[in-house]
């Protein structure tokens, strides 16, 4: 380009040529690499009711659509509709069906309730009419004592004590059948000399679960973890959970294990009582998630994902749902690096003249630009002499220790470049450092890349006298380098001024600037591909303009599909019979210089699509001629427009189907499969019944 060279990097095969830390690469260009952390989406409250509402909870259990399941101290049992604010009873106070002791777990429109205590200790309800439909009483003919309950992949899971002897954790279907029972050495669940009395174990274990059909167990008197996976041995993680009172445990859809802190009675505590829990080998270790500060006494996931914190003493639930989140490094920070393999000159103690960044950097972030400039890729490091483009390139070792090796060659450092001159960058090759610098929600986005040589100044067309003092030298050069910039990217832009006359290279503004060339005047309606389309068929429509032909095809870039053109002559012997004679001329018009344009209704939605087609047919019709344009409606009625396959279609009579997805529709014919001639069922003479 004129006298200079440039290296572009606009590519993701460009980029690949060289390392990452903590940046992502794709066909938009580089930015921080991104990942999903739960935040507060909302709080609900579950003690300010706008009119009468449950007591003090006891139990929750989150359901279908985002709505909570609630047991209070009562025992009532009640369904709550936070976006709507809706709150309905389900069972009253004084049911004696369970007591507040239970423990809730609802899935699909089933809800669980697991009692100890009560007659029956597992009974199912339906949601919508607080029918009982199922119900388990015994293990293998042995009493069954719940401990805890949650629901996992439609199912519910029960881990329960069978006569006072025995763990067990079922796993029951929707229905009630029982799908899988695993068996635990109690010895190693309940506290060493302890008889297992209820009231020592109420509440003190939490159950989650997960599709394939493995469970986790949280002893929060211990804080053991117990994994037990479907089929296989159980596997037991001692002292996994060390924070002063574990009380909840949740599993999301990525499989990542949540274990909740009850600990700080003081409301507003700050301390991060979520944490997310890592297993390696027989060890667990965990991290607090900043996502969420203060105690939570009961951790439980919905089915959309969402993670819900109740905290009892509050009186609150604090849903976390996962947002797109800015990936940290090992530090904490919001950092990247790209450093590129050599860029080759091929000539020996060149230099190199700028770079140019095409970049978007919202405020308050960072992009900086680092290089390194010489005649050979070897150099000498921390006492070894180095192949650079090896280093970088070598995949095993750690990109922390390149970063750390490489520092001590990156004297020059420029903060959110877009036109930057290559200050003391002599030699044959060059290596490129950028530093990425974002928030936790944003990332500098850096789209292009160009490194040109050799060095052009302006200096060079001054007399020599103002080349003589170095540091005055150096300061000219780069003020002087501003308005080369200027002139160049002018060059720049009247060397490709082809390109903005080329429908397929310009796009945006230029793109319909150029369609107003050709007598189009588009508007936001026209898509760039519409307008690609008319400028390349352009030559043929105004060859063949005011033709049928023309106006078809017209229509037809704009809507996508062509349309129906009703002449004078195709309804003439319409016009021609007295009892067709109105309804045609009311339709289509009894003039012989009118004819009619018929389009989807989907193709002109709006007022401002209606006025664009009319617009459109007004410029491409004949002169002395009328354009009517008609858009079809979907439904068929006598003495409308109704065109079968089009805007109307004929079928079957269907039969009525009574289920959750089934709606009737206005074409269902009742009847009875059965037509037997018995009196008085709908016996009628010649139809359903003969006589002989």
């Amino acid at each position: 380009m004129g006298p200079f060279r440039f290296f572009s990097l606009n590519k993701p095969s460009d980029w690949k040529r060289g390392m990452t830390c903590n940046v992502s690469i794709d066909s938009a260009g580089l930015a921080l690499k991104q990942t999903e952390q739960y935040g507060i989406a909302a709080k609900i409250s579950l003690s300010e009711w706008e009119v009468e509402g449950p007591g003090a909870i006891a139990d929750l259990a989150p359901g279908r659509q985002d709505r909570i399941y609630l047991l209070d101290e009562s025992a009532a049992l009640w369904l709550y509709d936070p976006d709507n604010r809706h709150l309905e009873p389900l069972l009253r106070e004084g049911h004696g069906i369970f007591t507040s002791s239970a423990y809730l777990a609802a899935a699909g429109d089933t809800v669980l309730a697991a009692d100890p205590y009560a007659d029956t200790p597992l009974i199912a309800f339906h949601a919508a009419n607080s029918q009982a439909v199922w119900s388990y009483g015994d293990y293998r003919g042995e009493r069954l004592y719940p401990l805890s309950a949650t629901q996992a992949g439609g199912c519910f899971l029960v881990l329960a004590m069978a006569d006072d002897s025995r763990i067990v954790l079922l796993r029951l279907g929707s229905s009630g059948q029982l799908l899988a029972e695993t068996e635990i050495d109690s010895a190693r669940v309940l506290p060493e000399g302890m008889e297992a009395p209820l009231a020592a174990l109420q509440g003190r274990f939490q159950l989650a679960g997960t599709e394939d059909g493995t469970a986790w167990l949280l002893d929060t008197g211990t804080g053991r973890l117990l994994r037990l996976p479907d089929g296989s041995e159980p596997e037991w993680f001692s002292e996994a959970v060390r924070q002063p009172t574990p009380s909840g445990i949740a599993l999301d859809g990525r499989g990542s294990l949540f274990i909740g802190d009850a600990s700080g009675e003081a409301a507003g505590d700050n301390r991060h009582t979520l944490l997310l829990a890592e297993m390696s080998g027989e060890q667990c270790t965990v991290r607090p998630m900043a996502s969420y500060h203060g105690r939570s006494d009961k951790l439980l996931t919905n089915a959309s994902g969402q993670l819900y914190a109740w905290n009892r003493a509050e009186a609150t639930v604090t849903v976390l749902q996962l947002l797109p989140r800015t990936n940290s490094c090992g530090n904490g920070r919001y950092e990247g690096t790209w450093i590129s393999c050599s860029l080759d000159s091929t000539r020996s103690e060149n230099e190199w003249h700028k770079a140019v960044l095409e970049a978007d950097v919202e405020e308050g972030l960072q992009l900086r630009l680092s290089w390194f400039a010489s005649d050979r890729k070897t150099v000498a490091l921390g006492g070894r002499v180095l192949d650079l483009d090896q280093y970088i390139s070598d995949p095993d070792i750690p990109a922390e220790e390149k970063l750390q090796t490489l520092k001590p060659l990156w004297t020059h450092t420029l903060t959110n470049p877009q036109d930057a001159l290559l200050v003391s960058a002599k030699g044959r090759y060059l290596w490129l450092k950028l530093e990425w610098v974002g928030s936790e929600t944003a990332s500098p986005l850096l789209r292009r890349l160009r490194i040109y040589d050799p060095r052009m100044s302006y200096l060079s067309y001054l007399p020599a006298v103002y080349q003589e003092d170095e540091k005055s030298r150096s300061f000219l050069e780069r003020y002087l380098s501003l308005f080369a910039t200027f002139m160049e990217d002018m060059d720049e832009t009247i060397a490709g001024i082809a390109r903005y006359f080329d429908p397929d290279a310009t796009d945006g503004p230029y793109l319909r600037w150029l369609a107003s060339w050709l007598g189009l005047s588009p508007d936001e309606h026209w898509t760039e591909q519409q307008l690609r389309l008319w400028m390349r068929e352009a030559p043929d429509l105004y060859r063949f303009r005011g033709t049928r032909a023309a106006i078809s095809r017209m229509v037809e870039i704009y809507t996508g599909e062509a349309p129906m053109i009703i002449e004078h002559f195709q309804i003439r012997h319409l016009l021609e019979n007295a009892e067709f004679r109105e309804t045609a001329s009311r339709l289509y018009s009894d003039d012989p210089y009118t004819f009619c344009v018929l389009v989807k209704p989907e193709h002109a939605a709006s007022d401002k699509q209606k006025y664009v087609l009319q617009q459109l047919l007004d410029a491409q019709k004949p002169a002395f001629t009328e354009a009517k344009l008609v858009v079809l409606q979907p439904w068929m009625n006598m003495d409308m427009h109704t065109y079968l396959g089009i805007n109307t279609t004929l079928a079957e009579p269907s039969w009525l189907k009574l289920d959750h997805r089934a709606t009737l529709p206005y074409h269902t014919v009742l009847i009875d499969v059965e037509r037997d001639n018995r009196m008085d069922i709908h016996t009628r003479l010649g139809l359903d019944s003969e006589l002989e």
